[in-house]
Order: structure tokens, then C-alpha cells, then sequence
């Protein structure tokens, strides 16, 4: 038995792993920890006894926890994000919305940064069919690291516009609906004065493939596992009582999963 007196810091470790297990859409982060504390059962030393955690026990304790903060973090992860040849030079196709995104400051001179980005990969690549990737002369090498560079300040500008989201989840009355038919239909104006795009430009975005969808859905249930025990915690009726369904990005889920006891303090072994 190894007995742990930082909760935070063990179940942190154990919700890690069903965030990013949850995330190959196979299972949700909840079943992926259910299966996990099968065979490796965590309990909480609390009012002079030994109390077994269940899932949601173990990412309320490592949610919580972490505090906005850490939130905060994961809508700023990379992975958010899809910056390749193939969805830039989809993004390239789509003029229309090339030139919506420009208006945005963080956007402009996205289609020349695209377009380099791309330019340089096929050229790139071929070089790298033809000689070997440890055969790029100096000028090669320089050209790669630049396209790298280039294509860094993309996903860059891309995540400051996922930043967003989250407050757009959190103002909007809809919560049993998954996230991506929120902003489509049900709440579009909200979407366009918290994020300064246009639902038809999101739409575009998300077919292109600029978004994934499974490491979304795992920053959306992060996300709303915090908002509804802080609610809770912080005694907003009605907020924070979900019943039915939860949305993700392009999924639901049994609110059930998203309920959650308020923790004990105490160790953890």
C-alpha cells in the first residue's frame, strides 16, 4: 500500500490519465478511471476510517483542485489545434474566410503565413524523399526551421481564439447540448460577441479540421466537471444542478458522469 498526504498531487496523476485516455473517444474520462481504480482501488482516510473513491470522487478531489488556473493551461494547449499542410492549405481554399479572419488583429496576415507554411512543407518534403532527412543542406535546414517557426505563431493565434470558449460556456443558458451545435444554432449571437467570429466562419474552421475534436472534448469536460462543483460549491441554484445530458464539443454524455460529491479532506493512500 502506498499512502500519499498530498491528494491533489496522486489524483492528479490518476485524473491525467483518464483526461488523456478519454480523449481516443473511445470512453470517457470517468470510465477510463472506473476501469483504472478496479484493480488499483484508492482510498480516503477520513473521520477515522478507510473510504473507498470512486471515479467521480477521484476528478472532483483532482479538478477542483487544480483551480482555474490549470484550466486555464489546458485552453492553451497546442493539441487544441490542427496546423498542418492539409488544413492550411484547406484554410487557403476558403478566400472568403481567409479575409473574415484578417479582420481580426490577431489574424491578419494569416493567408501569407499559410501559404509559406505550406510552400515550404511540399518542398520540403520532396527534398526529404530525395536525399534523406539527415541530407538537407544548410539553407534546407534553415528553411525548416522558419516553416516551424511560422507555423508555431498559427497555432499560437488559434489558441488565443480558443481562449475564448471557455467564457462563451460559461455565459451561455445551454449546457445539455454539445458545444459545437450551441455555436451553430442555439446561441450564435453570444458566440460572435464573446469570440469577434462569425458562425459561418466557425463552421468552416471546424470542417477543415482545425479543432480536435477529442482533445476538445476532454478540455470541455474539465471544464464543466469545475464549473458545476464550483457552482455548487458557491450554492448558485439551479446552475449547477445538471440532469439528462452534458455537452462536449461534438458529443454528450450522462450528467450523472458530471456529478460529483464534494470531497473530504484527509490522506489518500
Amino acid at each position: 500500500m502506498v499512502f500519499e498526504f498530498d491528494p491533489n498531487r496522486a489524483l492528479g496523476l490518476v485524473a491525467e490519465y483518464g483526461l488523456k485516455l478519454g480523449t481516443t473517444g473511445e470512453t470517457t474520462p470517468q470510465q477510463a478511471i472506473g476501469e483504472l481504480i478496479n484493480y488499483l482501488p484508492i482510498f480516503q482516510f477520513s473521520g477515522g476510517a478507510m473510504l473507498q473513491l470512486d471515479a467521480a470522487d477521484v476528478l472532483n478531489i483532482a479538478t477542483t483542485g487544480v483551480g482555474a488556473s490549470a484550466l486555464a493551461r489546458r485552453w492553451n494547449d497546442p493539441l487544441l489545434v490542427e496546423v498542418n499542410e492539409h488544413t492550411l492549405s484547406a484554410l487557403l481554399d476558403q478566400p472568403d474566410l481567409l479575409e473574415a479572419l484578417e479582420q481580426i488583429e490577431d489574424f491578419r496576415n494569416l493567408a501569407n503565413m499559410a501559404q509559406q507554411v505550406v510552400t515550404s512543407t511540399k518542398k520540403l518534403k520532396k527534398a526529404e524523399r530525395e536525399k534523406g532527412k539527415k541530407s538537407l543542406d544548410d539553407d534546407e535546414k534553415r528553411e525548416k526551421k522558419e516553416s516551424n517557426s511560422v507555423k508555431k505563431q498559427i497555432r499560437e493565434k488559434l489558441q488565443k481564439f480558443l481562449a475564448k470558449i471557455p467564457v462563451f460556456m460559461y455565459v451561455t443558458d445551454f449546457r445539455e447540448e454539445a458545444l459545437k451545435d450551441i455555436i451553430e444554432s442555439l446561441d450564435s449571437d453570444l458566440f460572435t460577441r464573446v469570440t469577434g467570429l462569425t458562425v459561418e466562419d466557425f463552421r468552416l474552421l471546424n470542417k477543415i479540421g482545425v479543432f480536435n475534436a477529442s482533445q476538445m472534448d476532454a478540455a470541455i469536460w474539465q471544464f464543466r466537471s469545475f464549473e458545476n462543483a464550483s457552482l455548487h460549491y458557491a450554492d448558485v441554484d439551479g446552475v449547477g444542478d445538471i440532469h439528462g445530458k452534458v455537452g462536449l464539443w461534438d458529443t454528450t454524455v450522462d450528467a450523472d458522469d458530471m456529478l460529483v460529491a464534494e470531497p473530504e479532506p484527509g490522506a489518500v493512500g
